[in-house]
């Protein structure tokens, strides 16, 4: 079972068309990510979606089935070699045309996928840290959905925990927690045990 600790959008608003993040990502002494990093999103066809950088540092987008287990059914993925640099990077998934999905990378296309659906739900897991080893502490920031060709605020975040024993143990933190995180903003860290769904904005 994997560890993940994040944001669950949950937009009054209604569904939306995409998702975008910025990781402000430092390295451990082991020259790599404390743990992978990505945004996230259900398309309404029930295939879901993601794109981050793994915990070797490099960026990936992978896209799966629905199913009970929403990573059993793997359709396709695409990694590049080339390992990111320190510092902020700005992921993205949205709808392109139709029912295909592009997935960003600092505005740099990774690749395409048809989702089924040119939007997803109102409510979905939007960001995660996976598997982090809380050794440093890892930063999101400028949350938004895509909504009728523009960009807006997750105006509800909520704690994403599922995490098990044999894993570190982990802190979400949102402004509600910590003011001096931004809004829409969140940050993993290696302390702390905040429950699934706390309300962190």
């Amino acid at each position: 079972m994997t560890t993940y600790f994040g944001v669950n959008a949950s937009d009054p608003n209604g569904p939306n068309n995409g998702v975008r993040c910025t990781f402000i990502m430092p390295r451990t002494t082991n020259g790599f990510p404390p743990g992978a990093c990505w945004i996230s999103e259900y398309s309404s066809a029930g295939i879901w979606g993601q794109s981050g950088i793994s915990d070797v540092g490099k960026p990936f987008f992978q896209v799966f089935r629905n199913g009970a287990n929403i990573a059993t059914s793997k359709v396709t993925g695409k990694v590049q070699q080339k390992p990111f640099p320190v510092g902020s990077h700005t992921f993205e998934m949205s709808q392109a045309t139709g029912n295909k999905w592009h997935f960003l990378v600092d505005g740099r296309s990774q690749g395409t996928y048809d989702l089924g659906s040119q939007d997803a739900p109102s409510s979905n897991i939007v960001a995660c840290v996976e598997s982090s080893d809380g050794s440093a502490p890892i930063i999101f920031t400028d949350l938004a959905l895509k909504r009728n060709g523009v960009w807006v605020p997750i105006t509800h975040g909520a704690a994403e925990v599922v995490m098990t024993y044999s894993e570190a143990p982990q802190g979400v933190y949102g402004n509600l927690q910590d003011s001096t995180i931004a809004a829409y903003g969140v940050k993993v860290t290696g302390t702390g045990n905040i429950s699934n769904g706390t309300q962190l904005w």
